[in-house]
């Protein structure tokens, strides 16, 4: 208790939200419960929401969403990059069908490596790509939509 309080008065939550700039999220299986996946959103939700590190130096998901949950996959990469800066980016999900990440996937100031691979289908048709900082694209996907 007194480590803590010298090393950070506030306590490990405070320290936690303040210098993780690394978010790496895994669920194995495809066949989880609901409930299981359902709390799994719910983490990666309350660390974006409680966490406030701007540079975001990785954001890890493996997951195999289903069709509803897709949209949660949305909002957490257009946080990571709109909001945090993210520098390296893996997605890997397990979806089988077409996921429209947000634009600013393909927009990023700040990603300079991309790697995606699953079995989902990723549309870019119509959309402007310029990623200035961009080292690394590894590809690893059922297909790719243009």
């Amino acid at each position: 208790m007194l480590l803590k309080q010298v090393c950070y008065p506030n306590g490990w939550k405070s320290l936690w939200t303040n210098i993780v700039p690394t978010f790496d999220f895994e669920l194995q299986g495809q066949e989880e419960e609901g409930n299981k996946k359902m709390a799994f959103v719910q983490f990666i939700n309350n660390v974006f929401l409680h966490n406030v590190v701007k540079n975001l130096e990785r954001f890890r998901l493996s997951w195999w969403p289903n069709e509803s949950e897709v949209a949660y996959l949305n909002m957490w990469v257009h946080h990571a990059i709109i909001h945090r800066n993210v520098r390296n980016l893996y997605l890997q999900i397990g979806t089988g069908f077409v996921c429209d990440v947000p634009a600013e996937l393909f927009t990023s100031g700040s990603l300079e490596s991309l790697n995606l691979c699953g079995p989902f289908v990723l549309k870019v048709s119509d959309r402007e790509v310029c990623l200035p900082k961009i080292k690394h694209v590894y590809q690893n996907m059922n297909r790719v939509s243009v």
